[in-house]
């Protein structure tokens, strides 16, 4: 570029300089929050991407897996601002009682930007099947007898249809 100035017909010039423009700001922080357990075969991970104060598009996905190689990748979100916002993936399909490593990650001009990598655990189901005991029998007779028994339901819902079998074997 050059100054240019006309005056009474003549063009004067200044001298020729050159510049470079810069490279428009793409350095975003991704930071990877924390997971939040909504069930045992699913949790709900959490992240924040902060533009530092220069308006931007980004795409924001979790990765996750059974070890710090990830390898499963979420959805996407498209996310717009200047400034930081949050966003989260429910993941289903997991493991019961399964610890997995996760990271928020953002695409920002062909760019990808990684938070650090954390760990979760699924829970675990904690409800087994309810027991039966077969008692002995009480009062018993010639012709009748007081069977007994009883069940624990071992947290699975407190209702049922209990009821004997026998025979003369």
């Amino acid at each position: 570029y050059r100054a240019n100035c006309q005056v009474n017909g003549r063009v004067f010039s200044g001298s020729t300089l050159t510049f470079n423009t810069q490279q428009a700001n793409t350095t975003v922080n991704v930071t990877t929050g924390s997971a939040n357990s909504i069930g045992t075969n699913s949790e709900q991970v959490n992240g924040s991407v902060d533009f530092l104060g220069t308006y931007q598009n980004a795409s924001c996905f979790f990765e996750y897996g059974q070890n710090s190689s990830l390898g499963t990748v979420s959805s996407s979100q498209n996310i717009s601002g200047s400034n930081s916002q949050n966003f989260s993936a429910t993941l289903n399909g997991l493991n019961q009682g399964t610890t997995y490593s996760y990271r928020a990650n953002c695409q920002v001009n062909g760019q990808t930007f990684t938070g650090s990598i954390l760990t979760f655990t699924t829970q675990q189901n904690t409800t087994t099947d309810p027991t039966v005991t077969t008692n002995s029998a009480t009062a018993i007779s010639a012709t009748s007898e007081q069977v007994n028994g009883t069940i624990n339901f071992n947290g699975t819902p407190e209702s049922g249809l209990c009821y004997f079998t026998y025979g003369t074997n």
